[in-house]
């Protein structure tokens, strides 16, 4: 009877033992499944960028997102100080071509109207000039060859010697003279200067043919040239002065 109990109590206790050993195992493998699912969640959630939700129900990169988006939209607004130095700059050059055109303007009626001017020196003639006589004598310029060349006035400016041709037709090479000599058969102002000329040879019996022919011109220089037509021509080109009055100083 005795031996019936122990083995009894003997197979309830192995029973037990396998029970509780049974129950440990299924709690272990239920631990480490849990760790498994919290693991892989954990690395799923750290690899994905976190959402800040705000109060509209956007997450913040939706917000930053469309804030990017409004920010390259919109139109940048005009530099008032870049404005203001384009206007100037504007402004400017609106006045220098004013000023442009009006010097143009100024300079094209000034050609278009030329003013008259005064020249204060001698009456001489082309190939006295060419041939650097400056204020050469009246006997000289009144001779045919140097007639022939054309008369004009010759004076200092600026410490050089220039010279300007007078106005009307320069006398020709002609036999219409007395007995078929020369005569001088110059026009305008060449004919006037010739006789102021001739006139200065013939006062005092001759005496003052041996000076200069000092007068006064008053004209307008229109950009009109002249060369020399005579037989000596040397190609040289002058200034024409249209002559308004010559008067003998």
């Amino acid at each position: 009877m005795k031996i019936k109990k122990i083995i009894i109590i003997g197979v309830s206790v192995i029973i037990c033992i396998s029970v509780l050993t049974i129950i440990w195992n299924i709690k272990n493998k239920s631990l480490k499944s849990s760790d498994i699912v919290n693991t892989t969640t954990n690395s799923n959630n750290s690899n994905k960028p976190k959402d800040t939700v705000s109060k509209n129900g956007e997450s913040s990169n939706q917000v930053e997102t469309k804030s990017s988006d409004r920010v390259e939209d919109k139109t940048q607004p005009e530099d008032p100080t870049n404005s203001g130095t384009s206007a100037s700059i504007s402004k400017s050059a609106a006045i220098l071509k004013a000023e442009l055109e009006s010097q143009s303007k100024s300079g094209s009626e000034n050609a278009s109207n030329p003013q008259v001017q005064t020249f204060t020196g001698y009456i001489t003639t082309e190939d006295d000039f060419a041939a650097g006589l400056k204020e050469d004598t009246a006997a000289m310029i009144y001779m045919r060859l140097m007639a022939l060349s054309g008369l004009g006035i010759t004076f200092q400016e600026n410490g050089e010697w220039v010279f300007y041709y007078f106005d009307g037709n320069i006398s020709t090479d002609n036999k219409d003279g007395e007995g078929g000599t020369w005569a001088f058969n110059g026009t305008g102002s060449q004919l006037d200067a010739w006789n102021i000329v001739k006139h200065q040879v013939e006062l005092n019996n001759g005496s003052d043919k041996t000076k200069p022919v000092p007068a006064t011109v008053t004209g307008v220089l229109d950009g009109s040239m002249q060369t020399n037509p005579g037989p000596d021509a040397d190609g040289k080109r002058f200034p024409v002065i249209t002559v308004q009055s010559i008067t003998k100083n």
